[in-house]
């Protein structure tokens, strides 16, 4: 990736893509292209956060390990997503989670020593980001709701409405991000659950699932069960 690719990428991104051309020039001077190959880490879990990335392809998973060395989901990140930023402004500074490439990722990679001496130089670059992280926290709330007060069936149905949302220009048509039993950590149920609450939307007619293709064959029908919690 040249450095017009790599301005044209930024330009792009809903969040970036608001910034003025001078800090967008300085941004892009600072980013690094890299790429994972799958299962290959990212960054582990209260390691120092030097650097935070933007999704360019690919999807990475980022999870918290027990000592025991298993795994809870929090996220799923795709293309044009942003992982680790908010690290950037931690005491101490560390990375939170651990990321893990699913498929092939390719990534921007922002040292973030170069990119907090940028944000005290631009208000605007400041404003932004805190609209943004603000944003985040409200989405927080409402999943920590989401997972702890309601049913297997609540769950994956607004996680289904909520892909279809991401994936609008598709149709009615889902690629699955990441694997079964990625997603049913991510929604905080077993793999289990997650296949018999699937074959119950199939049983219903709101859903057919082919492989990592699922079609929602009746999108109101979802929403109403979405609206009954």
């Amino acid at each position: 990736m040249n450095a017009q690719d790599t301005l044209q990428a930024l330009r792009e991104h809903p969040l970036l893509g608001q910034l003025d051309v001078v800090d967008l020039t300085a941004l892009a001077a600072m980013a690094r292209p890299c790429t994972l190959q799958p299962r290959q880490i990212l960054f582990r879990q209260d390691e120092p956060a030097r650097h935070f990335y933007l999704i360019r392809r690919g999807t990475l998973k980022l999870y918290l390990s027990s000592p025991e060395g298993e795994e809870k989901v929090l996220e799923v990140l795709g293309k044009g997503q942003m992982a680790a930023m908010a690290a950037a402004f931690m005491q101490p500074e560390a990375y939170p989670l651990t990321a893990e490439a699913i498929d092939e990722v390719e990534l921007l990679e922002f040292p973030n020593d170069s990119f907090r001496a940028l944000v005290k130089q631009s208000g605007s670059l400041a404003l932004l980001l805190l609209g943004a992280l603000s944003q985040r926290l409200h989405l927080m709330v409402g999943e920590i709701d989401r997972l702890s007060l309601h049913k297997a069936t609540y769950r994956l149905v607004l996680y289904l409405l909520d892909k279809l949302e991401q994936q609008r220009g598709s149709g009615a048509s889902l690629t699955l991000e990441a694997p079964k039993y990625v997603i049913a950590s991510r929604l905080s149920i077993t793999p289990e659950t997650l296949s018999r609450t699937l074959g119950q939307l199939q049983r219903q007619g709101l859903v057919e699932l082919q492989g990592d293709q699922l079609r929602i064959l009746d999108e109101a029908g979802l929403r109403r069960l979405a609206d009954a919690g």
